[in-house]
């Protein structure tokens, strides 16, 4: 196996942090976490698995709203960890896990 290259722990590093947020985020809200919970894979991109609410959904009752605001919170809290932890990678090359 071949060691990484700086800029590519780098990268790996920032999509690490960048789903941890959303997964604490998600935590810190009682959002349930599925099974599958969150990695980075070899090309450095990443997934967390949580729940969200679902798009489109047009209901409006206060439990709708409650939802909609956890599922945006978590979604933004991603590119705020990156974007805390990783700041030279996110500005150098963009958001490491791709528009979410």
């Amino acid at each position: 196996m071949r060691a990484m290259t700086d800029s590519q722990t780098a990268f790996s590093d920032s999509a690490a942090y960048h789903e941890a947020g959303h997964m604490t985020a998600a935590v810190v809200q009682a959002m349930p976490i599925q099974p599958r919970g969150m990695h980075v894979d070899v090309d450095r991109r990443g997934i967390a698995h949580y729940w969200m609410r679902t798009p489109g959904d047009k209901a409006n009752l206060l439990i709708d709203q409650i939802e909609r605001k956890r599922s945006i919170v978590t979604l933004y809290a991603g590119w705020i960890s990156e974007r805390t932890f990783c700041p030279i990678v996110l500005t150098t090359v963009g958001s490491a896990t791709g528009a979410r």
